[in-house]
């Protein structure tokens, strides 16, 4: 834990258990912090907006509050301070969900002492700081592979167009040796055009921050096998997606998720004509899709591995490709809280399941956060 003066906020309706935690604070830390005292959430509301708390200590049970709502209307103002909930009793049910909710530590008065007091305030703080130093490091990744897919682009498209010049420059001066160098370097200069693109679609993926909306799944596998059809013509794939429902979603990243998953299907198809079906039901308030094939297969030690960027399972004179795909649809469904995962056998054939929240999600969360500013508002 850094070396300064903390400030730390107790929301506690109970002056006796705060003054109690108060002294366990001053053996553990001596005077190396200040403490500011408040019974209910709508002083500790008060007080939040006045100024950054290194850490909360939050009682679990308020006079007419539940700690679990005001954990849950903290994080839903986007305030990630530190936060502990202390509680009488040690209800193992309570600690999961205060944990799941955005705490990150939980403890029970009868059992408190200076030395875990301390365990648990350093490991609060240290946890949030590692959380945003991780984001910040994130960020600026995400930038550079921006920055950097985008200005590499003009400079290559230079040299293909000088390259091709040359080509039909000395087109009737080249002999067989020449030809093939003029070939293997357009080649390649092709392969990292496709690569930067890779990059920049990954990178760009929640940049915009466009808020969700109600998306046809229809609408989205349509535009989706359009942008594939030159692929599906050659192969004579077909693709079957009956009775998609509407989600919740970024239209734009959905179309980019699904073609790059039926584009995967249609490549690793082996031998056999692709027959792709698509699939969704609901299932524990979100909609459960899925994207299934007859092709090669995924052998289960890679399943875990696939979704990792530049990951590639095959030699490139097998397979074409730059190996973010996956890793960029695992970022969508990010975007859009949900989950992807890969079921699949060698030689049988492959299913990408994934999870997207339904349209009433939208109006259940807004419900929420209405509920959570008139309660607890900290913007």
């Amino acid at each position: 834990m850094d070396q300064k003066r903390l400030i730390l906020l107790i929301i506690d309706d109970s002056l006796g258990d705060a003054r109690f935690l108060l002294s366990l604070l001053t053996q553990a830390l001596g005077d190396s912090f200040d403490a500011l005292h408040v019974e209910s959430a709508a002083d500790a509301r008060h007080e939040m907006t006045q100024g950054r708390f290194d850490c909360v200590f939050l009682d679990y049970l308020l006079e007419g509050d539940s700690g679990l709502e005001v954990i849950r209307a903290i994080r839903a103002a986007g305030d990630d301070t530190p936060i502990i909930a202390v509680s009488g009793n040690g209800s193992e049910e309570v600690a999961v969900e205060a944990l799941s909710l955005g705490a990150q530590d939980y403890m029970v008065k009868a059992g408190l002492t200076p030395a875990g007091v301390k365990r648990s305030l350093t490991n609060a703080i240290e946890k949030v700081r590692f959380k945003r130093l991780l984001a910040e490091q994130r960020r600026d990744l995400e930038d550079f592979a921006h920055v950097a897919a985008h200005d590499l682009r003009e400079p290559l498209a230079g040299v293909i167009l000088f390259v091709e010049w040359l080509q039909d420059r000395f087109a009737d001066q080249a002999d067989d040796q020449a030809r093939g160098v003029f070939t293997r370097v357009l080649d390649g200069a092709d392969n990292m055009s496709r690569l930067l693109d890779a990059l920049l679609e990954y990178a760009e993926v929640g940049r915009s921050q466009q808020p969700l909306e109600a998306v046809g799944l229809a609408e989205v596998v349509d535009a989706a096998t359009a942008n594939l059809q030159r692929r599906i013509q050659q192969t004579g794939a077909v693709i079957d997606a009956d009775g998609l429902p509407t989600v919740l979603g970024d239209r734009f990243g959905l179309v980019q998720l699904l073609q790059n998953l039926l584009a995967n299907a249609i490549k690793f198809s082996g031998d056999a004509t692709p027959v792709i079906r698509i699939g969704a039901r609901p299932e524990q308030g979100r909609w459960l899709v899925s994207v299934a094939d007859n092709g090669i297969g995924v052998a289960p030690e890679d399943h875990d591995k696939i979704f990792a960027p530049f990951r590639r399972l095959h030699q490139k004179s097998e397979y074409e490709g730059s190996g973010i795909g996956l890793a960029t649809c695992k970022r969508i469904i990010a975007q859009h809280e949900g989950e992807i995962w890969v079921e699949s056998e060698l030689g049988v054939g492959t299913t990408f399941w994934f999870t997207l929240p339904t349209v009433d999600a939208a109006a259940a969360a807004s419900n929420n956060e209405q509920q959570a500013e008139a309660h607890y508002a900290l913007s």
